[in-house]
């Protein structure tokens, strides 16, 4: 389904405009990994997917950058 981001926003999406919904990451975590990710997102108050997302992105720049 081709929609434009801002049909999809009025459907009540929470995602960052501009991001491609059509072509989502999923990650499978162990129990303990999750419930770390629960609780950082909780602390930043945000949704789970949100604080992945965020955690992903900065992982990328350190990658990028050259850190680990």
């Amino acid at each position: 389904m081709d929609m434009p981001v801002k049909q999809r926003r009025m459907r009540g999406s929470r995602s960052p405009i501009g991001v491609d919904m059509d072509r989502r990451v999923a990650v499978a975590l162990f129990p303990e990994e999750r419930k770390r990710l629960e609780k950082i997102a909780a602390a930043d108050n945000r949704a789970v997917s949100a604080m992945a997302r965020v955690l992903v992105l900065r992982g990328m720049e350190q990658i990028e950058r050259g850190q680990s």
